[in-house]
Order: structure tokens, then sequence, then C-alpha cells
């Protein structure tokens, strides 16, 4: 970790020293990843393919149940997925309209669109409702004029559960899995877990004109309907 930040003159912090532990083990983009894992004098080591060579087989949901007949829906990192709406509004329609219910959301790293979220969330509205505010910088600064906005979710014919889910989110609930959880804990229901990845807005892409590469940058700020920020949502402890 001191050689991560050494470049950048930076001390090494206990936030400083996660964040950079985690991009080093994503890796490049280009090549394989090559870690070497040591306990208790023991050293093991793996190859893993880069993030974006490697394919995933899950279906966009896994579906369980436990002791206390409740439903678990699990996202597969699916949120950016469009299969994602079928898959969950066909598991949905085969609930009773009052089940109890878990949406787990502690795989979902890469984020997702709105549009998947508002899919999920509109199961669980009677009524336009708000989940989000988004705020544009880049507007004030170049025009001297604030541009913020809510965005809402609305209900789909026919698409109606009666009772709000529990909420399950952690490290790996990021970007839009982060948006669907403030969401839902604006309508009210429980959200437990640990703290998300407190991805600080909205990306957005900026091509470079001379090599054509693809730097994402975040670009809007995101706060929750209260006007808190959205990274500083914490969940409540998991319920045993």
């Amino acid at each position: 970790m001191a050689a991560f930040w050494k470049g950048l003159g930076l001390a090494v912090t206990p936030e400083r020293a996660d964040y950079g532990a985690r991009v080093l083990a994503a890796g490049r983009r280009d090549r394989p990843r090559h870690l070497t894992i040591s306990h208790n004098g023991a050293s093991r080591e793996l190859t893993l393919p880069n993030l974006y060579s490697s394919k995933s087989d899950q279906p966009p949901l896994t579906v369980s149940g436990d002791r206390q007949g409740v439903t678990v829906i699990r996202f597969n990192n699916s949120v950016g997925d469009q299969d994602t709406i079928v898959a969950f509004d066909k598991e949905m329609s085969s609930l009773p309209k009052n089940g109890r219910l878990v949406l787990d959301l502690t795989d979902t790293p890469s984020g997702g669109n709105t549009s998947v979220a508002r899919a999920i969330m509109s199961w669980f509205v009677n009524r336009p409702r708000s989940y989000q505010v988004h705020q544009l910088p880049s507007e004030e600064r170049e025009t001297g004029i604030p541009r913020q906005w809510i965005e809402q979710v609305v209900p789909r014919s026919g698409k109606f559960h009666r009772s709000l889910p529990v909420v399950r989110v952690g490290r790996w609930t990021g970007s839009m899995g982060e948006g669907i959880a403030i969401g839902f804990a604006a309508f009210g229901a429980h959200v437990e877990g640990t703290r998300m990845a407190q991805l600080k807005g909205a990306v957005y892409d900026f091509p470079l004109p001379s090599s054509g590469l693809v730097v994402k940058i975040p670009a809007e700020r995101l706060y929750r309907v209260n006007g808190l920020p959205r990274e500083q949502f914490i969940p409540s402890p998991v319920r045993k």
C-alpha cells in the first residue's frame, strides 16, 4: 500500500489501504490477475481472469426459501441486464401478494441502470414515489444555475406486491444497487447489512478523441430523498 500511494505523495490511511487493495485485486483490464495469498505461514497462488474477460454462467436471479417461509431473491450482478426485468416479473407473479420477501443486493458490484431498478421497485408502489435525487454540478459551473431533479418510481399495471421486502446489502452493493437500497428505504422498507460501496455519483462516459478510449467519471451527485448524500447511508444490522 505504501508503494501504491507513494506516487501521489500520500500517506497510507485505513481508508486508502482498503481502496488500494481493491484496485490491485481488480487488476489490469488487459491481463489476468496473479495473486499470492498468505495466511498462518501458508501461501496459495491464484491466477484469475480479468474482470472484463470473465463471463458469468449464472442466471440473472437466484431464488430460494427459508424455514420461515420467506422467499429470497438474489441478484447475480444483474441490475444492468434487461433480462432481469423479465425474470423478476416472472418470479414476483408467482408469489402470494403479501408473501414475505428478501431482496439480496450483496452481489451487485457492477451497478446497473435505472430502467431495471425502477422495474424492480415498481412492484412495491401503488402511486408515483420519489426514490433518489440527482444533481448535475457541471451545469451550475457552466451557467451559474443549479440543476437538480427527483427521480420517481411509477407503478406498472397488474404488478403490485402488498408488503415491502427486506433489502439486504453489503460492500459489494454498488452504484445502482445502492440506488435501489435507498429507494426502498424511502418507501419504508427495512434495509440491512453492512456499509455499501459508497460510490459517490452517477457515472458518465467521456470518449478521448485521440485514443478512442472511454473514461468513466462520476458526473452526477446522488442524494436520498431526505437530502442526505447516498454514500452516507448506513443500513441496519442483519436481523437474526
